[in-house]
């Protein structure tokens, strides 16, 4: 945690930007345990964003987490950020 007290220092001006990530090892479809290998990331200051790096193992699991973000107005996942993994 960060904490300032702007009055003890007028003259300084600074960003700050916190994030957090968080691994994510395994999705929880249809009650069942799926491995996976993805990260979410939070980013808060003056423009807060999410960044994303997910992996299924198929088509059928990026709509059923695609659908469980969207319904959680979490974020949109997009189809066209689709790549397949040889």
């Amino acid at each position: 945690m960060l904490v300032a007290n702007e009055a003890d220092l007028p003259q300084t001006q600074a960003l700050i930007l916190l994030s957090r990530n968080m691994k994510i090892h395994e999705w929880r479809i249809a009650g069942n345990a799926v491995p996976t290998q993805s990260t979410l990331t939070w980013v808060y200051g003056p423009n807060p964003y999410l960044s994303t790096f997910f992996r299924f193992n198929t088509r059928d699991e990026f709509d059923y987490i695609r659908s469980i973000f969207a319904d959680l107005k979490i974020c949109k996942l997009n189809e066209k950020h689709l790549k397949r993994v040889r």
